[in-house]
């Protein structure tokens, strides 16, 4: 599931940011970039939406994270298009990985 947090849906920054949350009910800040700019992204989870409704969890999620280089690891199926969101509050791979695991557990 996703929503705004309301500190931002107060500002002008309501596109910008999003809460994500996993099976487990914890909720991850996101930040919307393109899906040409992930590269410069390394070492973060990413959730690109690919659904008609690309702003919400509606449609096929793709979870995985980017490497320390910014090249995208995870499921087999990497997007090449569609609403692309980075989660840079985890500072290790294990909570990565443990973040991502809880993201695609979610039925969408």
């Amino acid at each position: 599931m996703y929503e705004t947090p309301d500190s931002v849906r107060m500002t002008d920054l309501s596109d910008r940011f999003r809460y994500w949350t996993g099976v487990s009910g914890r909720r991850y800040l996101f930040s919307t970039v393109t899906i040409a700019d992930l590269r410069d992204f390394a070492d973060a989870v990413v959730l690109i939406s690919t659904g008609e409704n690309r702003d919400t969890q509606a449609g096929r999620v793709w979870v995985g994270e980017t490497d320390c280089e910014g090249n995208l690891t995870g499921p087999q199926m990497k997007p090449r298009e569609g609403s692309a969101f980075v989660h840079l509050l985890s500072t290790h791979g294990i909570e990565r990985r443990s973040i991502v695991e809880d993201l695609a557990a979610t039925k969408i």
